[in-house]
């Protein structure tokens, strides 16, 4: 998108003033492919959402941006402070406590220029301090299901008022078994009279046949409109990346490990790489190997105390350690802009993991390089990804295995004590 002489990018979207400002002073110029098309049609109000674009594109700031700017106008229309007490006007969620902290990150970007107020909630917080900030007011919440129904049974979070719902890493949602919630955030948004919007890096058709319980894709007046905007790019192998794959002669696979990370060690220094295993165990057994062998390294998973898990994490964007070894807790949705390596040590259950795991390198287009070890029984899977590669052809997308290996994430709720607290 080229920008008109005199006139930033973003402002011809309509974007207040203070938010492009925001946007400049963070470096941020020109908008991406999807937050071209998603901005200025979120900003209408008009309809609800479907918006699938690949990993590392943009589509955090494309949904907040203009939920910022909608929020800001209504207070401006009304020359008042809407801020109220444990009642959010915009409600995002998301799979896990660290796209929580993620999300809660860019939005501080954001809500200085703007002055609204934002706060994550996930079970890594104390309940105490969850209470008192939301009892101080709140403009947007973000938050994982088990922790926004925590809130809702103890009366401390209120949806009254909510003119925006966006489930993000949607694909992940129904994935990890959160479909109860998602219907009943969309019966939520009905009675408010506010906007749905759906956010995801893949399209499977759990997803598609979800929303169409409660949205039409076509705007037939049978059911709400919802409008899809699917950047041209998802479900295609990224195409900007090197994909190496290792053939495994060998049951054990860990001189295999160390030969390559021997390799591109030098190169971490500046950037960094995560090590993708499918199971806990797998990845303890990962991370001792290379602590082991003079590598530094740190561990993601189910089991990581919440404290730990935080610390670990700001270690390896620090740089202070250049290697992340983790299970497809790590794969959706979070951002590390220097990751320039990948190593999947064990071979992903689906071609929605291997997108996911891949799409954690050369975030932003930036070059990456990502390794993956098979054998024999996973040529099938290769084939298919790199005739995705060659062609420029979409991949076939089910679901993944996602909520099978992070049981202290992706655990079940008791659904219907949810739906009763939301009746309430």
């Amino acid at each position: 998108m080229k920008a008109t002489i005199g006139v930033p990018a973003f402002a011809k979207f309509g974007l207040l003033p203070e938010l492009c400002e925001c946007l400049e002073l963070h470096g941020i110029k020109l908008p991406t492919p999807i937050q071209s098309q998603v901005i200025p049609s979120m900003l209408k109000f008009t309809d609800h959402h479907l918006i699938a674009a690949q990993t590392g594109t943009g589509k955090t700031l494309a949904y907040l941006l203009p939920i910022f700017n909608l929020l800001k106008e209504q207070e401006l229309a009304k020359q008042s402070i809407l801020t109220q007490p444990c009642a959010p006007r915009a409600l995002i969620v998301v799979p896990n406590r660290e796209l929580t902290k993620q999300c809660v990150d860019v939005m501080g970007m954001l809500k200085h220029h703007a002055r609204l107020k934002v706060f994550g909630v996930h079970n890594g917080n104390a309940m105490k301090t969850e209470k008192r900030e939301l009892s101080d007011g709140i403009d947007i919440c973000v938050g994982t299901p088990d922790r926004l129904d925590k809130h809702l049974r103890m009366r401390t979070l209120d949806f009254r008022y909510l003119s925006h719902i966006v489930i993000d890493e949607a694909d992940t949602m129904v994935d990890g078994g959160y479909v109860d919630f998602i219907d009943q955030y969309a019966q939520e948004i009905k009675r408010t009279q506010g906007k749905m919007s759906f956010v995801a890096a893949t399209l499977p058709r759990l997803l598609e046949t979800v929303i169409s319980k409660h949205f039409s894709f076509k705007p037939d007046g049978r059911l709400p409109f919802i409008k899809k905007i699917i950047e041209e790019k998802t479900h295609m192998n990224l195409t900007h990346l090197r994909h190496e794959f290792i053939h495994l002669g060998e049951f054990n696979k860990n001189p295999t490990l160390l030969k390559h990370v021997a390799d591109i060690y030098p190169y971490l220094k500046s950037g960094g790489c995560m090590v993708f295993c499918n199971t806990i165990q797998s990845a303890r057994a990962t991370e001792y190997t290379l602590t082991e062998s003079g590598f530094k390294a740190v561990s993601l998973h189910g089991d990581i105390p919440p404290k730990k898990r935080n610390e670990f994490i700001e270690k390896f964007k620090a740089r202070e350690v250049p290697i992340l070894v983790c299970t497809d807790l790590a794969s959706r949705g979070l951002d590390f802009p220097f990751l320039n390596y990948v190593i999947q040590y064990d071979f992903p259950r689906t071609i929605s993991d291997y997108v996911h795991r891949a799409g954690r390198a050369g975030r932003g287009g930036k070059p990456g390089t990502v390794l993956t070890f098979y054998r024999n029984k996973d040529y099938e899977v290769i084939k298919e990804l790199q005739k995705s590669y060659d062609t420029n052809t979409p991949l076939s997308i089910t679901t993944s295995a996602y909520s099978f290996t992070n049981k202290e994430d992706m655990k079940k709720f008791p659904i219907e004590r949810f739906k009763n607290t939301i009746k309430k």
